[in-house]
Order: C-alpha cells, then structure tokens, then sequence
C-alpha cells in the first residue's frame, strides 16, 4: 500500500506547530516579566501571532505542494516527440509481441511509403542500401 500523506500534515508539520507555541510562551512570558503589559493583552497578541505564523506555513507549504504537482514533462515530451518526428534515420514504434507499426517518424514515411504495413512486410520490400 502506498504511503500517502494526510491533508492535515506529518511530523514536520505537528513539530513546527508546537515550536512556534512553545517559543511564543516563552516571548510572552519575558514579556509580561520585564514591562507592566496586562497578561490578557499581550497573551490574546500572542494568540493572534501564532494563529498567522500557523496559517502562513499552511499556506506556504500547500503552495510548495502544489507547484511540486505541476510537472515540466509535457514541455519536454514536446521537444522529445519533435526531435524524433524530425530526426534523419527512420524510426518506427512496434508493441512488444507484434510487429505492426503503430507510430513512425517522416524519415520511415518516405522511406516505407506505405501506412497500416507490418514491420514484417515493410522490411521485406527494402533493397539493401
């Protein structure tokens, strides 16, 4: 069975969670010990700050996730598919236990000539070069 994340987040997530809570009581605490700041004010500031560092490293980590999601394989099946397309020396693609030809390139079409041939028959009609 694969292993799949949670939508929720994984140890790192719980970790950085707890980190921030354990240094904002701590900031809070020295806070509240140095300067006559009402315990209820600066705390419910706290509450707020650790709300939006929560929430950013949400939102930063779904955006990392996601642009993780968005492959460069189409752009570089594109350029892969057009350089065979395009290549001088005739290439043709078989399945395995067969020997119809179900994609070729331009060289093969000039070369064969003929469209739903097997790799057999084409292969047969060839003159030595």
């Amino acid at each position: 069975m694969a292993n799949k994340k949670s939508p929720m987040g994984g140890f790192s997530e719980a970790l950085f969670c707890t980190a921030a809570a354990v240094l904002l009581i701590i900031l809070h605490t020295v806070v509240c010990f140095l300067t006559d700041v009402n315990p209820l004010i600066s705390g419910s500031f706290i509450c707020a700050l650790y709300i939006a560092f929560v929430a950013a490293f949400f939102v930063i980590r779904r955006n990392i996730l996601s642009s993780k999601k968005i492959s460069p394989m189409p752009e570089a099946l594109n350029v892969l598919s057009d350089a065979v397309v395009n290549l001088p020396r005739p290439v043709v693609i078989c399945p395995a236990e067969s020997d119809r030809i179900i994609w070729y390139n331009k060289t093969a079409w000039d070369l064969f000539g003929k469209k739903n041939a097997s790799f057999s028959e084409i292969f047969s009609t060839l003159e030595d070069r």
